[in-house]
């Protein structure tokens, strides 16, 4: 189950330039606050205490303007390795616009690149994938004092802690500007900062120096990310398979679990620590989780928008999911409701499972016919959008048998219909998944607490409904 991999795959820009934003009027201190942070830096990447990988920024201007690169390596249990590369360029003049921008995904054996370019008509972006390439123009335009806003905003306003912004990063990946709220946490003692991501559930800490350069970074208190010489930075990854079962075992085996409406389970302290923010489910005061199968969250106008849009690793555009969109439709029934059931079976049966697949992406997938959980999860997603259903992939456990009977690391569906959300799981076949279905938040950092306290977790049947 790759989906944790992805979540973290364009982590680069909350660190190179740590946000973007707004700012209004262009004081002279812009350029002379990129020449502060200019230069290279680099990191080490660690989960849970155990090195996963390295990063690096560099900042610098020339001739041709602003420009800022990162770049990131790292392997993590269940998942291929993996190397993120990211560059932002900007005219140094007049309105300091973004003039192109390049967002490289590479695996052992295939790449994924997206370049945007400035035009007559604006900014248009390329993709590149699986050997095809398709444009698009974007909406939106994006400035050298959108990128450094809150370096701008720290420098000429010094807030004190408590203080808030909110500002939209720029987000390659979606090819979108996501808002987020930060937090001034504290002033350091050497004239550096502290802030937080005050987003709902997440945890995610940033310390920057006098320069205003990141220092460090946590999410969750388990994903560090600490400034470092080159070398160490790089130093070879270790590896937390040794520790991750990425699975809780049960006792014994389930009867007949697809067809579980309710199921009450008692769960240790690690557990109950690492699922309790999570969505559909109940809680009593002697650790007691009940999960009733059916439950519907409600979907907001932002939700849906967001869940209709193209990701680099969700390629609507691209021929080979358009073919699979079309040959899908033309078989469709007419209302919401059979579409989604007729999507899910079709997902079901065009791919294989092989939860070993050594697929670095959808389309790889898709040529193989096989893949696990994300893959099956991701495809559903993406012809889903490409026919105009508001989808997402959402990830949690759910029981299996594959290596005895236990709670797994799983990726499945949920569709905006009127004004809720429905879930559905094309692995399983399911078009009202069971309540085996114990679904993660949405935060990264509520992801992060629940798949490192894995191995810690502990679950007893109470109850079962069917």
């Amino acid at each position: 189950m790759r989906a944790f991999f992805w979540s973290f795959a364009s982590f680069g820009l909350l660190v190179g330039a740590l946000v973007g934003g707004s700012y209004l009027g262009r004081p002279p201190s812009t350029l002379a606050l990129v020449d502060r942070l200019s230069g290279e830096h680099w990191y080490r990447l660690d989960l849970a205490g155990r090195r996963v990988g390295h990063y690096s920024t560099r900042t610098w201007r020339d001739q041709a303007g602003v420009h800022f690169e990162t770049a990131m390596a790292l392997a993590l249990p269940d998942a291929e390795p993996l190397r993120v590369e990211e560059r932002l360029d900007f005219s140094s003049t007049g309105a300091m616009a973004l003039t192109g921008a390049r967002h490289l995904r590479r695996g052992p054996d295939a790449a994924e690149e997206l370049i945007v370019t400035s035009q007559s008509r604006g900014l248009v972006a390329a993709f590149t994938r699986g050997g095809h390439t398709e444009t698009r123009a974007l909406d939106w335009s994006y400035a050298l004092e959108d990128h450094l806003a809150i370096e701008r905003w720290l420098e000429g306003e010094t807030p004190e802690p408590g203080a808030h912004r909110i500002v939209p990063l720029l987000d390659l990946e979606r090819l979108a500007l996501v808002p987020l709220a930060w937090e001034v946490v504290e002033h350091t003692r050497d004239g550096g900062w502290v802030l937080r991501q005050s987003a709902p559930l997440e945890d995610k800490l940033f310390k920057l120096d006098a320069r205003l350069v990141p220092e460090a970074t946590s999410i969750a208190g388990l994903f560090h990310l600490t400034r470092t010489d080159p070398a160490t930075a790089r130093g070879k990854a270790g590896s937390v398979t040794a520790r991750q079962t990425l699975h809780v075992p049960l006792a014994e085996p389930l009867d007949d679990p697809r067809r579980i409406r309710r199921l009450l389970l008692e769960v240790n302290a690690a557990a109950e620590i690492a699922l309790g923010d999570a969505p559909g489910r109940r809680w009593s005061s002697d650790r007691r989780m009940e999960i009733v199968g059916g439950v519907r969250a409600t979907s907001d106008e932002a939700d849906v928008e967001s869940a209709l849009v193209e990701e680099l690793r969700l390629p609507t555009g691209h021929p080979l999911i358009r073919a699979l969109a079309f040959d899908v439709l033309r078989r469709m029934p007419a209302d919401v409701g059979g579409r989604i059931e007729k999507l899910t079976r079709f997902v079901h049966t065009y791919l294989s499972y092989d939860a070993a697949a050594p697929v670095f992406s959808l389309l790889e997938a898709i040529e193989e016919r096989r893949g696990d959980c994300t893959e099956f999860a991701d495809l559903f997603t993406t012809l889903a959008r490409a026919l105009g259903l508001p989808a997402r992939t959402v990830t949690g456990l759910a029981y299996a048998e594959d290596a005895g009977p236990a709670f797994y690391l799983h990726a499945w569906n949920e569709v905006a219909v009127d004004g809720q959300w429905r879930s559905v799981d094309p692995t399983f076949d399911q078009i009202d998944p069971d309540a085996t279905h114990i679904r993660f938040s949405d935060s990264d950092s509520a992801y992060l607490r629940a798949y490192a306290a894995l191995p810690d977790m502990r679950f007893k049947v109470r109850e079962v409904g069917y």
